[in-house]
């Protein structure tokens, strides 16, 4: 009887932990289902506007607010110069918020470095903004990766709401955002070709 007792109280704490489990895995799954469509929603901003549509107005809010806060940021340059997106008008400029513990960051900066390289000549900028809580790690990452386009960190108070990381803001000429994207941005090369027509 003593046996039953225990055993009995047993299955129910393993029942009561299994149904526990099983509520927070729901949860967990219907919150990453919220991000997703969030996410899925800023992967399509623009890509009706480089495709040659015309943006809905959503999107069209979203694009304007980015632009706004982009151009009020300020950067400072790994030698302590102050930036700023306007010091960049009539080039596009690809502003690329990033951190070095970041696996798909890492990913894409040799498509970034291709690219830079291939087009820095022709009017188009990287600024990869990096988001390292840490300069050391920021500097042992550098000092085994080098990137000739240039490396920058947030001067003050972002302002700017970063989705996750790697995000990337594609500005045209004229300072305007023309894409948001979120993840890798191997695509890069083409957005940018129909921007420097």
């Amino acid at each position: 009887v003593l046996n039953l007792s225990f055993m009995d109280r047993n299955f129910k704490l393993v029942a009561f932990g299994l149904l526990a489990f099983l509520l927070i895995l729901l949860l967990y799954i219907s919150f990453m289902d919220k991000r997703e469509e969030e996410r899925g929603h800023l992967f399509s901003v623009v890509e009706e506007g480089l495709k040659g549509k015309t943006p809905g107005e959503e999107n069209e809010k979203l694009l304007e607010e980015a632009t706004k806060k982009l151009s009020e940021l300020n950067f400072l340059t790994l030698d302590g110069k102050e930036v700023k997106l306007s010091d960049y008008e009539g080039k596009v400029v690809l502003v690329n918020f990033w951190a070095s513990w970041c696996p798909p960051c890492k990913e894409e900066m040799p498509i970034f470095e291709k690219v830079y390289q291939k087009y820095s000549d022709k009017n188009f900028v990287i600024l990869a903004v990096n988001m390292d809580t840490s300069e050391g790690a920021l500097k042992e990452f550098l000092e085994k990766n080098r990137y000739s386009f240039p490396i920058v960190r947030i001067k003050g108070e972002a302002g700017l709401n970063i989705p996750g990381l790697p995000t990337s803001y594609l500005v045209d000429k004229d300072g305007s955002v023309k894409k948001i994207r979120l993840g890798v941005y191997r695509e890069l090369e083409e957005d940018l070709s129909k921007l420097l027509q």
